[in-house]
């Protein structure tokens, strides 16, 4: 469950979950599958957290980083205010808190705290599950869009539009109708002529990302503009999606046929 408390109002509530769930498939979840693609699948770790901070050009990590001669960016510059790398701390602190009940002032109680901060401490470092990156996201949108729009939801909405949509998900990763294979059209009429052939290719490449890897490599797709990490978003991406992320861990690590095509 969302920290929703810490991203909008109480009025807003209802409408922040309908934003977010009308930009999900199209940008939020597209997003999590790039990234957990390349990570630890369901999961993501925590330092590729930042390499999203990084691929959206959101993180300042100072003059140090700056390229050569180049002027730095600052955080505070401009509207939009980019992200150093403890406001990125932060936002993981806060969205892997457990939320938990005040404890009553008792040795039991003080007992119960110092096994909650134990767990507190464990968590921090832990890769984070889907909702928990959807929560980065959003949190990671009001930092930057927060002073200049007025809405939660307008918020997300101008994350995903020009950080997700015009930043990640971008080719190679740009955006692909999902079930297009089962639609009339030319593409349908190619997998229909050539079915034997993708259906091999199924067999022999379709049952775990190592092999789905060999083969990009057997038909030397990879170069400098199309790496090994594309293809395992572009594998993840092409998993049809599990409402209950709890389930995910539970599938098999092989694309179905309609997957796979």
């Amino acid at each position: 469950e969302m920290h929703m408390t810490d991203l909008c109002r109480a009025d807003e509530e209802e409408e922040v979950r309908e934003t977010l769930w009308e930009l999900y498939s199209p940008f939020y979840y597209e997003v999590y599958a790039v990234y957990a693609g390349r990570s630890q699948w369901p999961l993501i770790r925590q330092v590729d957290v930042y390499t999203f901070f990084d691929d959206a050009q959101m993180l300042d990590r100072g003059p140090m980083f700056a390229a050569g001669g180049d002027t730095p960016h600052h955080a505070e510059e401009g509207p939009e205010r980019r992200l150093n790398v403890q406001d990125v701390n932060q936002i993981l602190l806060r969205t892997v808190a457990v939320q938990k009940p005040a404890l009553r002032d008792n040795s039991h109680a003080r007992r119960r705290q110092g096994g909650s901060e134990v767990l507190r401490r464990s968590e921090e470092g832990r890769p984070i599950n889907r909702p928990q990156f959807i929560e980065v996201l959003a949190r990671a949108a009001l930092i930057h869009f927060g002073s200049s729009l007025r809405s939660m939801s307008a918020v997300l909405r101008a994350f995903a539009e020009e950080i997700l949509g015009g930043r990640i998900l971008q080719v190679p990763l740009s955006p692909w109708p999902r079930m297009i294979a089962m639609m009339s059209g030319e593409y349908f009429d190619i997998l229909l002529a050539r079915r034997r052939t993708i259906h091999e290719a199924w067999e022999r490449f379709g049952g775990s990302e190592t092999t789905f890897q060999s083969l990009t490599q057997l038909m030397r797709l990879c170069d400098t503009h199309f790496t090994a990490k594309h293809v395992s978003s572009i594998y993840a991406l092409s998993r049809r999606p599990v409402a209950d992320c709890r389930q995910v861990a539970r599938q098999s690590s092989g694309l179905r046929y309609d997957e796979f095509c």
